[in-house]
This record gives C-alpha cells, sequence and structure tokens, in this order.
C-alpha cells in the first residue's frame, strides 16, 4: 500500500491552489488586499518546498538526492522572508520593512550557501541509508550525512522567527483577534515540534519520515480557513454597505428633491419662485434658439397688500397669495410657468400666441389685461371683502440673451406701469432701458456730485405786490459734466432714495446762509427760502443741525425761510408739528410750498405756526386772467384768515401777476419776475430795481 507519497503531493497540490488563488484574489494596494498577496506567494513557495520534499524521499542515488537537497534547503530559506512579510501584515505589525529586508538578506545569504555546497546547507556529505519501511508497508528511501556548522545559524535563525511569530501571536491576542491567534497559534507549536523532531533526528542519527515540511500544511489550511472566513466577511459587509449606501443614496435623493422643490417652488402658493421662474426662462430660449420671438414674460405687482398684512396678520396675507394664484392658474392654465416672486409680485411665461411679432405682443397684454381686472375683482376672507390693484409689466422672450436680463426688464416695465400710477400694462422698450441706465448713472454720480462741486445754488426773487424784492427761492442745479444740466425734477427723487437728501439739503442750507451773511447792509432786506424733504425733516437731527448753521453764519431771525409740502404731515403729523414749532422757535419761518395740491388739514395749518403759503404753479397756468378766479381767491382768502403771507408761483406774465395783485395775493414769483441767478446776479438785480422800490421793505 503506498500512502505516504501520495500525501505528500495532495499536500503539494492543496498548497499549490491555496497559493493560486490569494494571489487571484488580490486587487488593490490597501494594506489587507497586501496580506491575502503575501499568503498566496507563501502558499506557492511551500507547494514548491513540498515537492521537492517528497522528490527528496523518491530518490534512489546520492548524487541526485544532493541536488535536490540543496534546491529544497534554498526554498526552505526563501519560505522564511515571505512567512516574516505575510505574518507582519496578518498581525498588523507598524514599522515591519527594516525587519523584513534584515530577514530576508539572512535567508537569501543561507540559501545561497546551500546551493552552493555540495550536500546543501545542512549537510557536509551524504550517504544512502536502507530503506525505511513505514507500519502499512511503504518503502521510503532515507539519506543521512555529517551535519555541517552552517546548519546551526539556520536553525538558529528559524528558532529567532518562531519566537517573534509566537510574540505576535500574543499581540492578536491582546487584541481581540482570537481567529487569528488562534490559527497561528496551533500551526507554530506542530510547526516548532515538526522542526524540533526533524533537528534531532539530524543530529541522532534517527530513522523516521521527514515530517518538517508538513507543518506548512497546517499553516495553509488554518490560515486559509481563517482568512476566507475573512474574505466572506468582508463580502458580507461589503453588501451591507452596499445596501446602506444604496438607502443612504435613496435618502439623498429624497432630500435633494426636496431642497430643490424648496429652491425653486414658493412655500406660500407652490408656485415656482424666482429661481424656478429663471430655468423656464432658460430653458424655453434654449428650445426656441435663433427665433424671433418665443414668448412674453408678464410681471404682476400687486398694490395694497402690505395694510392686509398689517391689519389682519400674515395668515390673511398668505390666504389671499393663495387665492391670487388660483384665480391666475385657472385664467392661464395653459401658461408655460407661473411664478411667484418676492413679496407680492407674481409672473406669467406665456409661450408664442400670434403670427408675428406685433400680434403676439398685442394678445399677451391682451391677456394681461384681463388677468389685472381678474385679480381686481373683491376677494373674502372671513368677513372681510378684500380689493388689491395690479400694475402688470411685460417684455418679450427672444431665443437670445439671458433669462436674469429678462426679467430685469420686465420689473422696468412693471416699475414704470406703478410709476404711471394708473393700474396699466406696460410692455418693455429700449426706451424704458436707456432710462433706467440712466438712473441708475445719476444715482452713482450723485454722490460725489457735491464733493466735485458740481451742484450750484440759484435763487429766483420774489417781489410784493408794489415790486419789493422781499426774498428768493434758494433751488440746487446739477451739472453734470457728462450728462449736462440735470433737471430737478430727476435727481431730486434719486437722493430721496439714496439717502443723500440731508447732505444735499444741507448744502443748499450752507449755501442760502452764506449769502445772507454776505447779503449788502443798504441792499434792501432779503429772505431766503429753502425747500425741505420730508426725509429730511423728520431726522431727529434735523432742528439741531439748522440751529447750528444759523448760528455759524449769523443768521438774522426770520432771514431764514424753509419750505415744506403738505405730504409731511401725511408721514408723520405729530413729528412734523413737533419740528415746525421748534423752527419757529429759533426764528426760522416755515411755508407751505405747492399750496392746494396735498392733504393737509385745515385744523394743522390753523394750529401750526406756519408764515407763509405758496400756490402752486399748476393753479397760476391754469388762471384765466379775464375774470377773477374764484379758487384760487379762495385760497388767498383762506391764507389771509389765518394770517399767513401767499406767495404765487409760476408767474409767467403780467397778466398773471396783475390778476393776482387783484385777488390780494402778496407776493410773485416766476420767469415773469426774474429767472433763477446766482448770488452775484441777484446783488444786482437788488441794485437795478427803481429807487424808490430799493429805499425799503
Amino acid at each position: 500500500m503506498i500512502l505516504w507519497m501520495p500525501a505528500q503531493w495532495v499536500a503539494v497540490g492543496i498548497c499549490l491552489y491555496a497559493g493560486v488563488h490569494f494571489v487571484q484574489s488580490n486587487g488593490g494596494t490597501r494594506r489587507i488586499e497586501r496580506m491575502y498577496f503575501a499568503f498566496g506567494v507563501l502558499c506557492l513557495w511551500v507547494s514548491v518546498y513540498l515537492a521537492l520534499t517528497a522528490l527528496m524521499q523518491a530518490q534512489t542515488a546520492v548524487d541526485s538526492a544532493a541536488l535536490v537537497e540543496r534546491l529544497r534547503t534554498a526554498a526552505g530559506c526563501m519560505i522564511y522572508p515571505i512567512a516574516f512579510w505575510f505574518l507582519a501584515l496578518y498581525t498588523h505589525m507598524a514599522r515591519w520593512r527594516p525587519w523584513a529586508w534584515l530577514t530576508a538578506l539572512v535567508f537569501f545569504f543561507l540559501g545561497m550557501l546551500g546551493l552552493l555546497r555540495p550536500y546543501g546547507l545542512l549537510l557536509d556529505n551524504m550517504h544512502t541509508m536502507p530503506a525505511l519501511v513505514l507500519p502499512w508497508g511503504e518503502r521510503v528511501q532515507q539519506f543521512q550525512g555529517s551535519i555541517s556548522p552552517l546548519a546551526w545559524i539556520y536553525f538558529a535563525a528559524t528558532y529567532l522567527l518562531f519566537l517573534w511569530a509566537f510574540w505576535r501571536c500574543l499581540d492578536l491576542w491582546r487584541g481581540r483577534e482570537s481567529a487569528r491567534a488562534r490559527a497561528l497559534a496551533i500551526y507554530l507549536l506542530v510547526q516548532i515540534a515538526a522542526v524540533v523532531y526533524a533537528q534531532i533526528g539530524t543530529v541522532m542519527r534517527a530513522r523516521g519520515p521527514d515530517l518538517e515540511a508538513l507543518p506548512f500544511l497546517v499553516l495553509v489550511l488554518l490560515v486559509s480557513r481563517v482568512l476566507s472566513r475573512e474574505w466572506l466577511q468582508r463580502g458580507e459587509d461589503l453588501a451591507a454597505s452596499v445596501q446602506a449606501l444604496a438607502l443612504e443614496s435613496d435618502v439623498r435623493e429624497q432630500a435633494q428633491d426636496a431642497l430643490r422643490h424648496v429652491a425653486y417652488h414658493d412655500g406660500v402658493t407652490g408656485l415656482c419662485n424666482r429661481n424656478g421662474l429663471l430655468e423656464q426662462l432658460a430653458d424655453l430660449q434654449a428650445e426656441t434658439r435663433g427665433t424671433a420671438i418665443a414668448g412674453t414674460l408678464l410681471l404682476l405687482g400687486l398694490d395694497g397688500f402690505r395694510p392686509i398684512n398689517d391689519a389682519l396678520g400674515h395668515g390673511a396675507g398668505d390666504a389671499l397669495l393663495r387665492e391670487i394664484a388660483q384665480r391666475i392658474g385657472v385664467l392661464h392654465h395653459g401658461a408655460r410657468c407661473i411664478a411667484r416672486l418676492d413679496g407680492a409680485e407674481f409672473a406669467l411665461l406665456l409661450t408664442v400666441s400670434g403670427v408675428t411679432p406685433e400680434q403676439h405682443a398685442a394678445s399677451a397684454l391682451q391677456r394681461a389685461r384681463e388677468l389685472r381686472q381678474a385679480l381686481e375683482q373683491p376677494l373674502r376672507f372671513d368677513a372681510h371683502e378684500l380689493v388689491v390693484a395690479a400694475n402688470v409689466g411685460a417684455v418679450q422672450v427672444t431665443g437670445a440673451g439671458e433669462a436674469r436680463t429678462l426679467l430685469r426688464q420686465a420689473s422696468i416695465a412693471l416699475g414704470r406701469a406703478r410709476d404711471a400710477d394708473r393700474g396699466d400694462v406696460l410692455l418693455f422698450s429700449a426706451e424704458m432701458q436707456s432710462r433706467a441706465e440712466r438712473r441708475l448713472r445719476l444715482e452713482h454720480d450723485l454722490r460725489g456730485a457735491l464733493a466735485q462741486r458740481q451742484m450750484d445754488l440759484v435763487f429766483q426773487p420774489q417781489v410784493d405786490a408794489s415790486g419789493y424784492l422781499v426774498g428768493a427761492e434758494a433751488l440746487m442745479r446739477w451739472q453734470h459734466p457728462a450728462l449736462g444740466a440735470i433737471n430737478p425734477t430727476e435727481f431730486i427723487p434719486l437722493a430721496e432714495e439714496s439717502g443723500l437728501i440731508h447732505a444735499l439739503g444741507m448744502a443748499a442750507l450752507e449755501g442760502s446762509c452764506t449769502v445772507l451773511r454776505d447779503w449788502p447792509a443798504a441792499a434792501p432786506r432779503l429772505r431766503i427760502a429753502v425747500n425741505v424733504s420730508p426725509w429730511q425733516m423728520l431726522r431727529p437731527d434735523f432742528v439741531e443741525s439748522v440751529a447750528a448753521i444759523q448760528l455759524e453764519f449769523r443768521v438774522q431771525p426770520g432771514a431764514l425761510m424753509l419750505e415744506i409740502t403738505e405730504s409731511v404731515f401725511i408721514r408723520d403729523a405729530a413729528a412734523a408739528a413737533a419740528t415746525v414749532r421748534r423752527l419757529h422757535q429759533l426764528g426760522v419761518g416755515v411755508a407751505i410750498d405747492d399750496f392746494g395740491t396735498g392733504y393737509a388739514s385745515l385744523a394743522s395749518l390753523r394750529d401750526l405756526p406756519v408764515e407763509e403759503v405758496k400756490i402752486d404753479q399748476a393753479f397760476v397756468r391754469e388762471m384765466r386772467v379775464d375774470v377773477p378766479d374764484r379758487f384760487i381767491g379762495a385760497m388767498i382768502d383762506l391764507a389771509h384768515a389765518l394770517q399767513m403771507y401767499v406767495v404765487a408761483e409760476g408767474v409767467e406774465s403780467e397778466a398773471q401777476r396783475c390778476m393776482l395783485r387783484e385777488l390780494r395775493c402778496d407776493a410773485f414769483q416766476g420767469y415773469a419776475i426774474g429767472m433763477p441767478m446766482d448770488a452775484t446776479r441777484l446783488h444786482d438785480f437788488a441794485r437795478e430795481l427803481p429807487p424808490q422800490v430799493a429805499s425799503g421793505t
């Protein structure tokens, strides 16, 4: 019966299979994957060593046996550095590379000596022994010889390596990796027992089967089992991780969808928001690139919405917005996009509905007017009936340009519709763009206009019924270096919106006080009126600023007059009244400008120390000169009844002046009296008066 030799070749096959399997299964450079590769290489070298051991026991001649022995000892020397490499990775050793190189160097040197010596590393000579008969009758050829001195170096190196492996095994136990530690400990015990048995047999020249190589099979089997389980566990963990990642990906996609919905939709109405509208605009432009007209963008602005929020709360405001959104959706269910923008602004993106751009524009504007009329129908909220007005700005959408530009143009058209104050629908034009660009430039340049002395102060004289010079109105003029003269009706509102009106007003006050300080004593006494914006007058420090200027320029009481409009009493009647009283205490007069066009109550005028009213030039322009104007006469009588001085603005003809004198108007101002002029020309104007006029006031 032959069992021993086939068993050894079976062991060779097992190790060879394990080596190929673990080498091929490695596919990366991470530490754990390098460990599998190192184990595969170790298994391959073990299979080579076992094969050479089996061949050694099949030899009959000393020469062939000596050749196989040299190869076998050299292969054994190569196993140990590979085993060190694998065990260092297997036991998670840190900074193992220098020791691995040292181990490789020692065993490589021993392996080379084994190849060069006639009988290998362990024997000095070799002779044939009688065949060993195993218990089951199989005969195994054996060879013996005297021990080489180099063998003790080999034995010492292997024992040191085994001791190191035991130390690493204990480290695994401490690291709670019992499966790895148990497999390594069993192998080391079997391997050391086999090595000791073989080395004792070599020294004592005892006869018996060579068992030194077979413990390597124990290593392969035990560690293969451990690593295979770990590999399977890694696969299960990886599958679980993949599943967890898939779930996380689903959750993330749902979160992204929710975030996208929040980012592109309005939370109150559920319509698209500004981002969603811009996306739809860009998509429509991309689909219709190269076409003359792709659609129309309508921008709706609701007026009167804020008082509803203030009076009924934001819940009512939100309900109103949802109702408006529903009305828009019903009326324009075929719109490409319906969006709610900031506050009370809605937008509709309508596709082409006409053959020509003109027909499409007319159709879109008609639909916008129908929508505006529908939105102005009363809305019910609890017991309240709410009505909002709507303005609409429109712009034609083409296949070129940017979506944000189109939205900005629609906003410009909406602003023009609101400025018109007629609740209309306006289509954006190039002229609107030019005005918007001019407005932006003026707002920017206005900040440096005062510092660069682009602002000039001129004065329009005022004379009384006898022709006496009684005062002048200070007017600010802006001479832009590139755009020329800028009308005050254009830059004054810009100054109010940009917050520069206070600096502008203070400059006018200082310039007027400079003229009053330098006014010749021999000339008729002069009173200068300076226009004050409501924004400026309602500042907490306004009165203190006027007092400081009055003191700095030593202005006499009654010489400075501040003109305010009736609208200041609309903004904050109590604060305006308190300011007027404090100015009166300073000796600064207050005049109501544009009298008759505002909303000041007679009670307010009666109770305030207002000294003067100025009849707006619109009334003077439309006044009849052939018969007395009863309306203007009534205003003058009313002012006189309140003991106020009356000045008529916009007097452009002698006939108007005569009629106003007949109506007992106190003073006149306008082109018929004198054009706006600088301070020097105002001095000359005073000197040019007739002697009897210049002699008194």
